[in-house]
């Protein structure tokens, strides 16, 4: 995995700024039984090295270091960015090739110097330089920005008492002012000679900030692999910076206001296009599924700011959360009449009737948690692709759409009559589904007319979450999350932000569901 810190801070007048890089390959290992040699790492190090000269960095280059010279060498950097800072604007890129582990019981993650060991599992601690430390090391520098890119995922051997399952590296989330990039997913390996030359490209992309950098190497290796290798990062930068310019690009969304917009990324050797709507086919019958629309990958600043009118203790702290992956949503809410295909089939029980006619382009209600999971279920045996309920991110991603307002359309309260069925106009019942307009993503009812169950536990507030989009689970779940309020609710809680719960087994009068589905 790499270790990367490099950025260009945009700022509106002239600050003097500094970029520095640590770039580090590590082959030859003293003890090639338990540590192959890493064949492309020398070259590997030289493509970063050279892309970072490109774009004005000053480098500083190490090569196969034992233990203690890998941390002399972290540590002189670390000090190096940190006396900078205190004079310039400051960049840092550390870039890291070859082999890391982490421990199979604490998940704890080590780039390992060339004269480790794998005896057994507490040789990491002895031999390894722990990443959590590294990245709480460089958070303490006072840089503007920090990349840290570790293409460190190699498939080692290990020892006796060592082999447990675990490969690659375990999740190290980035502190305020830091990217973090590993060459592959969490907990997977990579394979050498992909990740460097195609970051190498990209780091000389003029008019890219670094977000939309690692969006662009996510999909150009996962493309180039056939999806098998899908490099994940973790980015908390506040600050826009770019690498080799922020002249703006012709791609770009363009934010409602000075907060992250998603970075919409054009689609990769699937069948859909972002914003096509399709409906899943049954592959026996005549059947099909709801209209879904793809959406593209990107970022967004979830929960709300302390500032927002209406705002609840649990919609914060904000945080990005960045979902790199394009997946497909429910343009509508699942309506009575989809849902009573899966009861006529056994698979799903009857919904009660809801008083005004429980079939139809009514949005399903009294249907639990439980319930939508195995119409889900249900929907994905009859298509042969995988439909869900969409995470807690994912949704606010999706009723957001690019917008950092109270709502989609933004903060206008006197246009939600346009977008929503609430308390003042939908005479205290629901309405058919797309009465109402679009968000800019296209689709319908994220604003009220019925509440919508997702996949996440509920927890008080965003502590605890992922930052990649994937749903938040506990051992103990008693409740689960709702969003997007109801017919029967007042303004404020329609808001994008809003949150509620219920225990997964509660059917109630406004409460109903969309899907997601993934792409092949």
């Amino acid at each position: 995995m790499l270790m990367s810190f490099a950025a260009s801070v945009c700022a509106l007048s002239a600050v003097a700024e500094t970029r520095l890089a640590l770039v580090i390959d590590q082959t030859d290992y003293i003890y090639p039984t338990e540590l192959p040699r890493v064949v492309l790492a020398a070259s590997e190090a030289r493509a970063i090295e050279a892309a970072l000269q490109d774009t004005g960095f000053t480098i500083t280059r190490k090569s196969n270091l034992k233990g203690k010279d890998l941390v002399d060498a972290l540590d002189g950097f670390r000090l190096e960015v940190e006396a900078a800072a205190r004079r310039d604007e400051t960049i840092a890129v550390v870039y890291y090739t070859g082999h890391g582990a982490q421990h199979p019981q604490s998940r704890s993650s080590y780039l390992l110097g060339t004269d480790a060991r794998l005896r057994g599992a507490s040789d990491l601690a002895s031999y390894g330089v722990a990443m959590e430390d590294q990245r709480n090391g460089f958070s303490a520098t006072g840089a503007t920005a920090v990349v840290l890119i570790f293409d460190a995922c190699r498939n080692i051997p290990g020892g006796s008492g060592w082999k447990s399952g675990t490969k690659g590296i375990g999740r190290v989330d980035a502190a305020t002012d830091m990217l973090i990039a590993y060459s592959t997913s969490l907990d997977d390996v990579a394979k050498e000679g992909v990740y460097a030359p195609i970051l190498a490209e990209e780091i000389r992309r003029p008019g890219v900030s670094v977000a939309a950098l690692f969006d662009n190497v996510q999909v150009r290796v996962a493309e180039v692999t056939g999806r098998i290798q899908r490099p994940w990062y973790n980015s908390q930068l506040y600050n826009r910076v770019c690498l080799a310019g922020c002249a703006p690009a012709a791609s770009t969304v363009v934010a409602v206001s000075s907060r992250p917009a998603p970075t919409p990324l054009a689609p990769v050797s699937t069948s859909r296009r972002v914003g096509e709507a399709f409906r899943g086919v049954f592959t026996s019958g005549s059947g099909k599924g709801p209209e879904m629309v793809v959406l593209p990958s990107g970022s967004f600043m979830m929960g709300s700011p302390t500032s927002e009118a209406g705002r609840t203790d649990d919609e914060g702290p904000q945080r990005t959360v960045r979902i790199g992956y394009e997946f497909a949503v429910g343009k509508y809410e699942v309506t009575s009449g989809q849902y009573s295909a899966c009861v006529s089939a056994g698979a799903c029980p009857a919904a009660r009737d809801d008083g005004y006619g429980q079939q139809g382009t009514r949005p399903v209600t009294y249907v639990s948690w439980e319930e939508a999971r195995k119409y889900a279920s249900w929907l994905s045996g009859q298509t042969g692709q995988t439909y869900r309920l969409l995470t807690e991110a994912e949704w606010e991603y999706a009723a957001r759409a690019g917008s950092d307002a109270r709502w989609s359309f933004g903060g206008d309260e006197s246009r939600l009559g346009a977008f929503g069925w609430y308390l003042s106009n939908s005479s205290g019942r629901t309405q058919p589904v797309g009465g109402k307009g679009a968000n800019a993503f296209g689709l319908h009812d994220l604003h009220g007319n019925v509440w919508e169950w997702v996949e996440d536990c509920y927890e008080a507030g965003y502590s605890e979450q992922p930052l990649d989009g994937s749903s938040f689970t506990k051992s103990s779940c008693y409740y689960r999350v709702i969003r997007g309020g109801s017919g029967d609710n007042t303004p404020q809680i329609l808001r994008s932000a809003y949150r509620s719960r219920d225990a997964p087994d509660v059917r109630g009068y406004f409460l109903g569901f969309r899907l997601a589905r993934a792409l092949p």
